[in-house]
């Protein structure tokens, strides 16, 4: 799995993951990724906020944040969160892959 986030940009592979574990608060500034970026929530919450408004991600639960779509995060306490940044001519994933992130734990 990726261990920077911005280097999936870059990387060769159609479709690059990312595991995080941490502990809030935390605030990650207004960003965007050249890929699409499906993000599932295993524990805690993540509080997503972008040009179309603020989003509350609860645990056990995903969001897909499109290419170069301008985004940042909050996590108010401990938090784990499981991710896969896909190309851009992957970037139709359905958003239902919730279910395979929990079997892959």
């Amino acid at each position: 799995m990726q261990k920077n986030p911005d280097a999936a940009d870059v990387a060769r592979n159609m479709i690059v993951g990312i595991a995080r574990n941490g502990v809030g608060p935390r605030q990650i500034p207004m960003h965007s990724h050249k890929r699409g970026q499906l993000v599932f929530t295993e524990r805690g919450s993540i509080t997503f906020q972008s040009q179309d408004g603020i989003f509350v991600v609860p645990s056990n639960r995903a969001v897909w944040v499109p290419p170069n779509c301008k985004h940042g995060a909050f996590f108010p306490r401990q938090f784990a969160f499981r991710g896969i940044f896909s190309h851009l001519s992957c970037a139709a994933i359905c958003p239902s892959v919730a279910a395979w992130f929990r079997s892959i734990r």
